[in-house]
Formats: structure tokens, C-alpha cells, sequence
């Protein structure tokens, strides 16, 4: 198996020989079509994507040796500015906070630089031009339209063999490889695809929904389109509800800001479609268990639908602890918390909190993690992730940074943001449109 992987990697550097973007590409391949639990071992005790990254790191430092990239265009990128501010602003937490453990929350912090925050600077650094730009997006479409129709392929024959077969290499507990090749959810069959848990391709489809439909929008490509109906599709079949209530969300939103003629078309479509998914849901027994997911996920707030439809997930209860509760155990540090992978630290040391659980939301991670600078360094990333996108975009198509950002910001405040690397990736390509200038 390793010798796959080395295959990748030799690609990946050759790639990367002739232009950084490429590497960038095959990261989004990796990143996109390989779960995480791949790993380099025994050669290094590092997953692929952290040697993929390594390999663009070197590349990147050759492009400033031969001026390829000057430091002085890294450093007056105000984006990538925000990026080290933001990075700067979790080493504080540790730095000031009362960690459980030091050495290990700076280990968390190492690694979430490398995984999350170094790619997106990588990749500014290397769209230097109109066909970079192309090049990158065109990967993230083929991935996304790959990973789709897997997944949907995955539900029709009622097994994921990709998935299964690398659990069954990597994982050593049989019971979690059958629950995170295809899992159930209030009688549905849902699967993860490409990613290692549903959870990670939940929080995925939403935003990448919210990309291909700008593109398509922009472009009036079919492709685009096709690509934007399995997304669609994905979302549901995920079975998550986090990945239905942003996605509602983002409908709502883009009626919101849609011209009278487009509203119109919208209600019209949307009243077809609806009629025929509640006939469908409420008169043909097989999809009952269809239906109690949507109630749940539509009601999100009411935990008696929730139990009576045997849906599972957080309650609402829950998240009200998530919220209140975390500033009770930062007491005695209000203003700093406990540094940044406290609750990673917290969960592996002492496993499910009676309380937070695995502490999922981002309220819950931001307090405990920095406290008041915790709040206000999460409430920075989402401005100048939205500020970097909103002016860069056709004036009829403003909106879809707005989307951007509520859907990731929908997903964070249900479940967390674990695919910080995709918010990024996803922003960059959506201010990068402007080189984009075919879609006329």
C-alpha cells in the first residue's frame, strides 16, 4: 500500500518541478478523494496530506529563492496578513491560557498550521495568473464531481468498498470500519463517500454546493450544473442534518437576494418539486424513514421529533449546554481560556466530557480554547474571510460570497468547522473569478 502512496507523492513533487500550482491541484485531489486515515508509515509516521503539503512547502521555497514569489508580495497580501494574524491569535491562547497540557496544545497548533492555514497561503502564492486560476478550479470540479458520484454510486449498491478497504488496512476496530463505510440514520442507508466519516463529508457538501453553484451561475456551464444537482443530492444521502440546515439556509438566503424574476422561478420550481417529494415521502411507505429526516432536520429545534423519528444527533438541549456551559469551565481564566487544543487534548485524555461531549460546536471550541480572545478570534476569521471575497465577484452574483460565508458559519455554529482548509480553498476560488474571464 505504501508504494501507492509513494507513487502519489513522486507525482506530486514532479509536478511541482514544473509550476507550485500543480501541487496545489493534487492536494485538492488528496484532500478531497483520500481519507485522512491514509498514512506514510512506515516510512514516516505522517498522513499523506501532511507529505503532499511538505513537498509544496519546499516548492514554495524554491519559488522565493529564484523570486518566483517575493517575500515582500507574501507578506503585503492582506490575506494572507489576516492568515498569520489569525494563526498569531491561537498561539496566544496557548501562550496566556491555562492549558491542560503545553507541549501537546503546541503540537495541535503545529499541525493545524500545517493542514489548514499553510495550504490556503500556498495557494495565493501560486495563482499568479488566469490559467492558474482555471487550473486549480477545474481540479476542485473533476474532485467534487468524482466524490459525488461515488457517493451516490455507494447508496445504490449498498456497500463503499473504496472506504471499506482502506479501514480495513488502516483501522483496527471492525465495528467502527462497517460504521464509517455506510452508516444509518433513522432507517436510512447514508454514506461518507470519499471522506473517512459522514460527519467531515457533511460539513464538506455545503460549501462545495455553494462554489459550483456560483460557478455555474457565472459560467452556464453544464458541467457546473450536473455538478451542483449531485451536490444537492450528497447533502440528503449524507444523512447529516448539519449539512440540511445549511443547506436550507443557503436556498433561503439566495431567495432572499434573488431579483423578482428569479423569485418567481424559484417558487414555481421549488413548489413542483416539493409537492413531489411530500407525495413521495407521505404516501409511498418505503420512504418513511425519508421523511422523519427531513422533519427533524427542517425543526432542527424541537428534540421530540428528534426522539419519536429515532434521528439521533445532538438535541437542542445540548447545544444550549454547549453554549452556557463552557464558560463555567474557563472561570478561572475568562479572558484566555485554555489555550488552543484544549478540547483535543481534553477529549483524548479524558475521552467524552459528561457535559460538552466532544465539545462540537464552534462556541464551545472558541471559549474553551481562548475564552474572550477565543470568541473574538473566531469572530475575526469569519470578517476577513468575508471581506476577502465580497468586492470580487459580478455585481448579479454579490450575494454568493454572503453564502459562502453563512453556510460556513451555519456548519461552525451546528457542528464545528473540522474542514477549515475547504472554507479557505473555496473563498480563494470565489475572489480568484475575476481571472476567470471565459465565462462570458
Amino acid at each position: 500500500m505504501i508504494a501507492i502512496w509513494l507513487v502519489v507523492l513522486g507525482i506530486t513533487f514532479v509536478l511541482c518541478m514544473k509550476r507550485t500550482i500543480y501541487g496545489c491541484c493534487m492536494l485538492v485531489y488528496a484532500r478531497i478523494l483520500i481519507p485522512d486515515i491514509v498514512r506514510l508509515t512506515p516510512l514516516a509516521d505522517i498522513s499523506l496530506n501532511t507529505g503532499i503539503i511538505g513537498v509544496i512547502g519546499i516548492f514554495l521555497f524554491r519559488d522565493l529563492l529564484f523570486q518566483k514569489v517575493t517575500l515582500n508580495g507574501l507578506v503585503n497580501d492582506k490575506y494572507i496578513r489576516n492568515i498569520l494574524f489569525f494563526a498569531i491569535l491561537l498561539l496566544l491562547s496557548i501562550l496566556l491560557g491555562t492549558c491542560l497540557n503545553f507541549s501537546n496544545q503546541i503540537g495541535y497548533l503545529k499541525q493545524y498550521f500545517i493542514t489548514d492555514l499553510f495550504p490556503p497561503i500556498a495557494v495565493v502564492a501560486s495563482i499568479r495568473n488566469n490559467e492558474d486560476a482555471r487550473l486549480l478550479l477545474k481540479s476542485v470540479l473533476i474532485a467534487v464531481l468524482i466524490n459525488t458520484v461515488y457517493g451516490i454510486f455507494t447508496v445504490i449498491i449498498g456497500t463503499n468498498p473504496y472506504l471499506f478497504f482502506l479501514n480495513l488496512y488502516y483501522a483496527s476496530d471492525f465495528s467502527k470500519l462497517i460504521d464509517d463505510s455506510l452508516s444509518s440514520r433513522s432507517g436510512i442507508i447514508g454514506t461518507s463517500s470519499t471522506f473517512r466519516h459522514a460527519n467531515f463529508w457533511g460539513t464538506f457538501l455545503p460549501l462545495a454546493f455553494v462554489l459550483v453553484f456560483y460557478y455555474y451561475r457565472l459560467t452556464k456551464k453544464k458541467l457546473f450544473l450536473w455538478t451542483t444537482i449531485f451536490t444537492s443530492i450528497c447533502i440528503f444521502i449524507c444523512t447529516k442534518r448539519t449539512a440540511m440546515v445549511a443547506f436550507f439556509l443557503t436556498l433561503l438566503m439566495y431567495f432572499w437576494y434573488a431579483n423578482p424574476k428569479v423569485k418567481k422561478n424559484i417558487i414555481i420550481y421549488s413548489f413542483i418539486g416539493l409537492l413531489g417529494v411530500l407525495l413521495l415521502v407521505y404516501f409511498v411507505p418505503q420512504l418513511e424513514s425519508a421523511k422523519n429526516l427531513i422533519e427533524s432536520s427542517l425543526f432542527f429545534w424541537d428534540d421530540s421529533l428528534r426522539d419519536k423519528h429515532d434521528v439521533g444527533g445532538s438535541s437542542m438541549s445540548m447545544r444550549i449546554n454547549q453554549t452556557l456551559y463552557p464558560w463555567v469551565m474557563i472561570s478561572d481564566n475568562i479572558l484566555f481560556g485554555h489555550g488552543f487544543g484544549f478540547t483535543a487534548e481534553n477529549f483524548n485524555t479524558f475521552g467524552l466530557h459528561p457535559v460538552m461531549a466532544n465539545f462540537e460546536t464552534i462556541l464551545a471550541q472558541a471559549v474553551c480554547n481562548g475564552g474572550l480572545l477565543g470568541i473574538f478570534t473566531w469572530i475575526y476569521f469569519f470578517v476577513f474571510n468575508f471581506n476577502y471575497s465580497k468586492n470580487s465577484v459580478p455585481a448579479h452574483l454579490r450575494q454568493f460570497p454572503k453564502l459562502l460565508n453563512l453556510c460556513a458559519l451555519a456548519i461552525a455554529v451546528a457542528n464545528g468547522l473540522d474542514v477549515v482548509l475547504f472554507y479557505f480553498l473555496f473563498n480563494i476560488l470565489m475572489k480568484k473569478s475575476y481571472l476567470i474571464n471565459d465565462y462570458k
